[in-house]
């Protein structure tokens, strides 16, 4: 994850903020009302860490094992991943942790908006294909 200090010099669009990252009220503070700070998820219990500030979206999971993260909070079932995105509303969710394109339909029935991915496609041995896949999944 990219620091809001890093995020402000590169004049970036946004950052994302995992458990152990910056506060979000403090990012906030550092880049402006126009960027787009997002946070990571993984239980109930962090809808605290950014109450009474706005953020714009959450990465909600994990949904599975991923081998792109090693220190990884403990697996949901569907169960308990419909019932974080539900406590986080109306607050976008996205699911991560392991997704494919396959996931989707699932995931869509779970109510998250989308999903956020970096070893389905940097992991695949054909890429290109494997984003369109997921482009197309989330797109249908």
């Amino acid at each position: 994850m990219i620091p809001p200090q890093v995020a402000l010099r590169a004049e970036a669009d946004g950052v994302h903020l995992g458990g152990d990252d910056a506060s979000p009220a403090a990012a906030r503070a550092l880049l402006g009302d126009f960027a787009i700070v997002g946070v990571t998820l993984n239980e109930p219990a962090h809808l605290a860490r950014f109450a009474g500030v706005r953020v714009d979206y959450a990465g909600v999971g994990p949904f599975r094992h991923t081998a792109s993260k090693q220190k990884l909070a403990a697996i949901h079932t569907p169960e308990s991943l419909a019932a974080l995105i539900a406590a986080a509303a109306p607050l976008p969710c996205f699911s991560i942790g392991g997704v494919n394109a396959a996931d989707w339909p699932e995931l869509r029935s779970l109510g998250a908006h989308g999903v956020a991915v970096s070893g389905a496609i940097a992991m695949a041995s054909d890429p290109v294909s494997a984003a369109k896949s997921l482009v197309e999944a989330v797109s249908a």
